[in-house]
C-alpha cells in the first residue's frame, strides 16, 4: 500500500506543478509576444536592406547571400507562430 501511496503523491505534486505553470503563462505570453514582434521587425529589416544592398550590386554572390539572409528571417519570422514542415519546405524553395 506505500508504494501506491508514494505514487499518488507523486502525480499528485507533479499535477500540482503543471497547475502553476499554466498559471504563470498569461503572464509570459504578452511579454514572448512583444520579443517575437521585435525580432520580426529587426530581421524584416535587415533582410530588407541586405537584399536591396545586393540586387543593386553586381556581384551574383552578394545575391546568393542575400537569399540565404532571407530565407533565415523568414524562418525566424514564422516561428514566432506553428509552423509545419511543409511551410519550411515552401521557403527553402523560394532559395
Amino acid at each position: 500500500m506505500a508504494k501506491g501511496v508514494s505514487k499518488l503523491e507523486k502525480v499528485s505534486k507533479a499535477a500540482s506543478n503543471v497547475n502553476k505553470a499554466v498559471d504563470t503563462l498569461p503572464e509570459i505570453l504578452p511579454i514572448t509576444r512583444k520579443f517575437s514582434e521585435k525580432i520580426q521587425d529587426v530581421t524584416s529589416n535587415l533582410s530588407k536592406s541586405v537584399y536591396n544592398a545586393a540586387k543593386s550590386s553586381n556581384y551574383n554572390k552578394n545575391f546568393e547571400t542575400a537569399k540565404q539572409i532571407n530565407f533565415g528571417a523568414d524562418v525566424i519570422n514564422t516561428s514566432g507562430s506553428t509552423v509545419d514542415l511543409s511551410e519550411l519546405l515552401k521557403l527553402k524553395k523560394k532559395m
